[in-house]
């Protein structure tokens, strides 16, 4: 799901989509934290997922911002 919204994200080029897609990035950034209690874990597929779900946010809102600014 958050490869989906990543990819959404950089192809969006709609105001309204790209906010949606910044929501839904924070929502499963908090839905990780849900289900990964521990951010110490030691599995790396929870360290990438994480990792993921931080660069998922960051992208979405500064595309968002670039796609809304005037022009």
């Amino acid at each position: 799901m958050t490869l989906v919204v990543l990819i959404a994200a950089v192809i969006n080029g709609n105001e309204i989509v790209a906010v949606f897609l910044a929501l839904a990035a924070l929502i499963l950034a908090m839905l990780h934290f849900s289900v990964f209690e521990d951010t110490w874990d030691t599995q790396w597929l929870n360290r990438v997922d994480l990792g993921l779900q931080f660069l998922t946010v960051i992208v979405t809102i500064v595309r968002f911002l670039v796609i809304s600014t005037p022009k």
